[in-house]
């Protein structure tokens, strides 16, 4: 991973109240669980944190990582976020939704956008990280890259509000919006 987890939520932190306050968080295309496992650590057991994935194994790894770690409030759940509610999270539930390099994978990226927003309460914030460029094959291939202007339009197009770009790295860009 080109970016931290750690660097990216503390730059969102004022924009979130505090990380243990009881926040409902989803980690939607949660991979091998950085964002997943910060979070939890940050949440303090306070919450609930939602791990989505494709991926069985991956969910596998978070969660046998978060049992390890004595994290009691994290749940996974199998599920293709290209599928409008295929995630089985109530409507307008979370205050947090972070994806993290998965508009580059997907082929129906503004149904993944609106499943986001399905999910959110209003005023619950979207952060999406995803790739700059392929940088000779460290990332995804050029032609999968999503350009940060058509991210911005994904989102702002999916009903979002976009409150800031956040620093990401030299290979990543950040995005944080809000469903109003």
């Amino acid at each position: 991973m080109f970016i931290s987890p750690v660097t990216v939520l503390d730059h969102c932190a004022k924009y979130i109240p505090a990380w243990d306050s009881g926040l409902n968080i989803a980690d939607c295309g949660c991979g091998l669980g950085e964002y997943t496992i910060e979070l939890a650590k940050r949440m303090n057991n306070q919450g609930r944190l939602f791990a989505v994935d494709i991926q069985k194994p991956l969910l596998e790894r978070v969660s046998v990582e978060a049992a390890a770690r004595k994290y009691n409030n994290l749940i996974t759940i199998w599920s293709d976020l290209e599928l409008l509610g295929a995630t089985r999270i109530p409507e307008s539930s979370l205050d947090m939704v972070i994806l993290s390099n998965i508009l580059f994978q997907a082929e129906d990226k503004a149904t993944v956008i609106q499943e986001a927003f399905r999910l959110l309460k209003s005023g619950g914030k979207l952060l999406v990280v995803d790739w700059l460029d392929s940088f000779s094959g460290l990332g995804p291939q050029k032609s999968d890259v999503l350009p940060v202007d058509s991210a911005r339009q994904y989102i702002e197009n999916n009903g979002f509000t976009i409150n800031t770009n956040v620093d990401g790295s030299n290979h990543h860009y950040v995005i944080l919006s809000s469903k109003p």
